[in-house]
């Protein structure tokens, strides 16, 4: 055996990083992270704002199809039963036999269809609110009966986190069937 001189060099094989190149990958890394946290919070926030603006858009326009349909199949309007030029207006209108009077209201932000002796039942989700209900008679005498009605629906649900405050509105007229004699 022969021992180790002086003039011999020892190789060492230990491998590994400085703190200067460790310090410097982990603060790439959290950058990355970071970005890429931010980046997926704003596509689920996208999302969400999406799908409230998709709610609301979708009362207001199956509510305003629905009254429109009612209109175009009611046989007259119920002017005493009608609340006309003010929010919240009441639309009354006279049906078919048993199915006497129609009526579209607003109860705690919600529209409502009432017909006949069944009770009433929403129109609007309890996730949006209805924060304008006009309902006006541009009728000319006993000829033409022309309802035009005005609604504002606003996302109003306090369940989720983030509260976003997105509103829609319409205006539609609908004339009435006239009644043949």
């Amino acid at each position: 055996q022969s021992l180790p001189t002086d003039n011999m060099q020892i190789v060492s094989s230990k491998k590994g990083f400085t703190l200067i190149e460790l310090v410097l990958y982990i603060a790439i890394i959290a950058g990355f992270l970071t970005t890429t946290i931010f980046f997926a919070m704003r596509v689920v926030e996208g999302g969400q704002r999406a799908r409230i603006h998709a709610e609301v858009q979708q009362n207001l326009r199956v509510a305003m199809e629905r009254i429109d349909r009612e209109i175009r199949s009611a046989v007259d309007l119920n002017v005493a039963g009608s609340t006309f030029n003010a929010h919240p207006g009441v639309l009354s209108l006279e049906g078919e036999s048993g199915e006497d009077p129609i009526v579209f209201d607003i109860q705690g932000g919600i529209l409502r269809l009432s017909k006949g002796a069944s009770g009433p039942y929403n129109l609007t989700s309890n996730d949006v609110e209805v924060t304008n209900f006009v309902v006006k008679n541009h009728s000319v005498s006993n000829r033409t009966k022309v309802i035009q009605i005005e609604m504002t629906v606003r996302y109003a649900s306090t369940a989720d986190s983030v509260a976003y405050d997105v509103e829609s509105s319409a205006r539609t007229s609908v004339v009435l069937r006239t009644q043949s004699d």
